[in-house]
């Protein structure tokens, strides 16, 4: 999915040298370490995670974690707001500005 969502060629080198198995195993045994079960207190960190990590708006995310940009031990302390792609970030900073104007105007 990622690769074929990358255009540069100098990022689609980079990215046939991963081992996808090998990051999501690596992702998945630190956060067992660092959460435990997800069924325990931990559950809407698992579903934030597999939600960023599957949305097709947020290809970089993906991208960032496989070329190793975002480590799994990172992933583990990253709020949504740090997950979340590029164009939700902005949004997300429209709606922050917005809810500031109108309260100074209050």
């Amino acid at each position: 999915m990622v690769f074929e969502q990358v255009e540069d060629e100098k990022i689609r080198r980079e990215l046939k040298r991963c081992n996808p198995g090998l990051v999501a195993s690596s992702i998945e045994s630190l956060l067992f370490v660092k959460w435990g079960l997800s069924n325990t207190g931990c559950r809407a960190k698992y579903r934030s995670l597999l939600f960023n990590l599957k949305d097709p708006k947020n290809p970089d995310f993906r991208r960032k974690i496989l070329l190793g940009t975002i480590k799994p031990e990172e992933l583990a302390d990253m709020s949504p707001q740090e997950m979340a792609s590029d164009d939700r970030k902005r949004e997300n900073q429209v709606i922050r500005e917005r809810k500031l104007y109108t309260n100074f105007n209050k």
